[in-house]
């Protein structure tokens, strides 16, 4: 997993609000009735570990955005450290395709 990008910080306590567009090659792509699960693991020497949480993951806007979202009283128990997120979509087709693993950093905050 070395070509993964930087870890994005997030602070343990805080609530958990990603959104963005779906692209292919640049453009906005349509996942429209593709049922999405987010997962956040544990890092096991850089591989994907033990179950942190399900994050609720759902589409918007007309099928070209995802929004990925977990309460603060969730991740208030996430224990600082490394981890990591994907992303298991299922097509109406039955079809599964899953993100590669993006490295996720859990701080803790000075104000705890």
């Amino acid at each position: 997993m070395s070509a993964n990008p930087a870890p994005f910080r997030f602070i343990a306590g805080d609530t958990l609000s990603l959104y963005g567009p779906v692209l292919s090659n640049g453009e906005a792509y349509s996942i429209a009735g593709w049922a999405p699960t987010c997962k956040l693991r544990r890092d096991n020497g850089g591989e994907p570990g033990d179950l942190i949480g399900v994050l609720s993951a759902s589409v918007q806007a007309a099928g070209t955005a995802l929004a990925v979202q977990a309460p603060a009283s969730a991740t208030t128990l996430w224990e600082p450290g490394l981890a990591w997120l994907d992303i298991r979509f299922v097509t109406p087709g039955g079809v599964t395709v899953t993100t590669p693993a993006l490295p996720f950093h859990i701080a803790q905050a000075a104000s705890r």
